[in-house]
């Protein structure tokens, strides 16, 4: 289920605000540690970047949001297996 978007921001914004998060994170990753791939660090700051309100509340003092995030995420992507006759 997606989050409401907040009030006075259009998908568009959310968007460019989303993949400008990312890029810079990414920027970060490559100037600060020596030999991390290109396609990792992109990876990494777009993960980043999609779960910045947890990040910021775990920041604050709610680390566990982290895995309770990590748990829920896994749980959507699990299909139920059904018996075939």
């Amino acid at each position: 289920m997606l989050a409401p978007l907040p009030q006075g921001l259009s998908v568009t914004e959310l968007f460019r605000g989303t993949l400008e998060l990312a890029a810079n994170i990414t920027s970060l990753l490559e100037t600060e540690i020596d030999g991390i791939g290109e396609e990792m660090s992109e990876a990494i700051g777009l993960l980043l970047a999609e779960r910045r309100e947890v990040l910021a509340k775990a920041c604050k003092g709610k680390p566990e949001l982290l895995l309770e995030a990590m748990d829920t995420a896994s749980e959507d992507n699990v299909t139920p297996l059904t018996a075939q006759a």
